[in-house]
């Protein structure tokens, strides 16, 4: 079985869609028979990407029209697999293979508000094609699968649920690791992961905590993630509210140095409007750290009673939680147990094992 996979969202988002590419590629390695993989890539023009927001623009034109429709349909043919992944909703307009298509969740729909322009436009249009003539759809959760079926059309037969995973890194460090270091550097503090964006809801985050200092419970926080669209309202909040000296900045870090925060972190506050899995989840528990997430899309799926469910548009109720979190030694050995067990159900192995399945069912057997 030959199989092609277009590894451009690699280079396009390195965090949850780029680490489910590169995650799968690594597990179907590891598989008993695995399957031949060729992989494409219109990679990142590093000329368009250095112009600014216009070069940017252009590069993403370039990508998601003369690469995905013109160029990506040619390397396809040369290579003469059995099917292409398209992994990132897209798939080209003109196939002459079987074709399969991973849509994470049905974000850019349900909150178009969250979504830059181009994405928008193209996504909007090009998800309910995609759905329509690719052979098979492949998601991450059982709420994404709902919503592509009931925004879609899609019969609920075509949809696969893949659920995502936490790498092997990502686990309990023992005693006297460089996690030490990094609650005397910053004290006692919880974290927040992912790109820096409205849909991550990263404000409420701030003035949850705004709200305990004013209670006189001060916490240091720490956020992971590139900064994203839409970014500047989360720096102007941390300004109007004076949390100067307890939020910091992170940018993206590494998988490794995540492992080190997961495992030094009071808890993980991941308090986002909308996600299809919300991988930080899952790495965040398999390290022992206590979460604290959104009651809403597919986090409580994902995380089952092993975490605490908050309403994102509350950030009174959020604060309560961190500060239970924080005071309570009880409850977040609980949650961290429970998360613990959680996160081993999860394997890259079992959804490396489906996606082939998949495959194999398209491609007959």
């Amino acid at each position: 079985m030959r199989i092609g996979i277009d590894t451009t969202i690699m280079h396009v988002n390195p965090a949850g869609p780029g680490k489910y590419v590169r995650s799968l590629l690594e597990a179907h390695r590891l598989l008993p028979a695995p399957p031949q993989i060729s992989t494409y890539s219109a990679g990142l023009n590093s000329v368009l990407s250095a112009g600014g927001p216009v070069g940017r623009q252009a590069h993403a034109l370039w990508r998601d029209l003369v690469w995905t429709h013109a160029l990506l349909p040619v390397a396809v043919r040369r290579s003469k697999v059995d099917l292409l992944h398209m992994p990132a909703y897209s798939i080209p307009a003109i196939r002459t293979t079987p074709t399969v298509v991973t849509m994470f969740d049905m974000s850019v729909l349900d909150r178009p508000q969250d979504s830059k322009t181009w994405q928008r436009l193209y996504l909007g249009a090009m998800i309910p094609f995609a759905a329509r003539h690719a052979d098979r759809i492949i998601t991450i959760s059982e709420f994404s699968r709902q919503r592509i079926h009931e925004l879609t059309g899609e019969p609920l037969t075509k949809i696969t649920v893949t659920s995502l995973a936490a790498g092997g890194e990502f686990k309990r460090l023992e005693a006297g690791s460089r996690t030490e270091q990094l609650i005397e550097e910053h004290g006692r503090f919880i974290l927040a992961v992912g790109t820096l964006e409205p849909r991550k809801n990263l404000i409420s985050l701030l003035h949850a905590v705004n709200h305990l200092k004013r209670s006189a419970v001060r916490v240091r926080v720490l956020l992971a993630g590139l900064r994203g669209w839409k970014y500047d309202p989360i720096l102007r909040a941390v300004e109007q509210l004076e949390l100067g000296e307890q939020v910091r900045f992170l940018d993206y870090v590494s998988d490794s140095e995540l492992v080190r925060l997961y495992n030094a972190a009071s808890a993980l506050v991941f308090p986002s409007f909308y996600e299809g899995f919300g991988l930080p989840l899952i790495e965040a528990m398999a390290c022992g750290c206590p979460v604290i997430t959104s009651n809403r899309t597919a986090m409580p799926e994902v995380v089952g009673d092993a975490a605490i469910l908050i309403d994102p548009e509350n950030p009174e109720e959020l604060a309560d939680a961190i500060a239970r979190m924080l005071s309570d030694r009880e409850l977040a050995a609980e949650m961290s147990a429970k998360g613990f067990e959680r996160a081993a159900q999860f394997s890259w192995e079992k959804c490396a094992r489906q996606t082939v399945e998949v495959y194999r069912s398209v491609l007959g057997g």
